[in-house]
């Protein structure tokens, strides 16, 4: 799974780069906690809230952050507080993608070595019954061999 420090940086530069805004790649390098993370989506929030609204929804949009919840939440809250709740569901929404991502993986290998096993051990039961089948062939040849070809 990709470590959270990754999916903090994946995150404000996927939208960094889709707002337009300018940021400086040192700094995203120095997100390391959700903190951090959280501070600087914030940030970003903050002007796209300011700016240019639409975006801001298109992103959420994108990111896929329940509409429903967020609305829920929102009015439970101070408007002042509506940016760092936004980017706190952001953060959670691309925490729980890593989440679903990683599980699918793992059950995906998990398939894929079970039904390699199944082949293996059909592979085997196939070999064994060629080698059985094979073996009565040779006795049987045998037989008729020593007998002088009579049964």
């Amino acid at each position: 799974m990709e470590t959270n420090t990754n999916i903090f940086q994946k995150v404000i530069q996927h939208i960094s780069q889709q707002t337009d805004i300018e940021t400086d790649e040192n700094k995203i390098a120095e997100i390391i906690t959700e903190e951090q993370a959280l501070h600087a989506l914030t940030q970003i929030i903050i002007f796209l809230i300011d700016t240019n609204f639409e975006k801001l929804l298109w992103i959420l949009y994108r990111i896929d952050v329940n509409e429903a919840k967020l609305k829920r939440v929102l009015k439970e809250n101070s408007p002042v507080d509506a940016p760092s709740i936004i980017a706190q569901m952001i953060i959670d929404r691309e925490k729980q993608k890593e989440k679903y991502k990683s599980e699918f993986k793992t059950n995906l290998m998990k398939q894929m070595i079970y039904y390699c096993n199944a082949l293996l051990k059909l592979d085997l039961l196939i070999l064994y019954k060629l080698t059985r089948l094979h073996y009565s062939f040779i006795c049987k040849n045998s037989i008729r061999i020593n007998s002088g070809g009579k049964l």
